[in-house]
């Protein structure tokens, strides 16, 4: 899970477009990393929504 924010951001964005790595994951705020983390965790452990 990656959040990008401040000085070069669009650049650090594009870069991690481009090497478009499956393990990789870009939200836009902390609130969005902590949901989209609880969500592939529990995907992992089996645990339904």
């Amino acid at each position: 899970m990656v959040r990008l924010d401040g000085n070069n951001v669009v650049e650090g964005r594009r870069i991690l477009n481009e090497a478009a790595h499956p393990l990789i994951q870009q939200v836009d705020t902390m609130d969005g990393a902590a949901s989209r983390a609880a969500e592939l965790a529990s995907a992992s452990s089996g645990v339904a929504k």
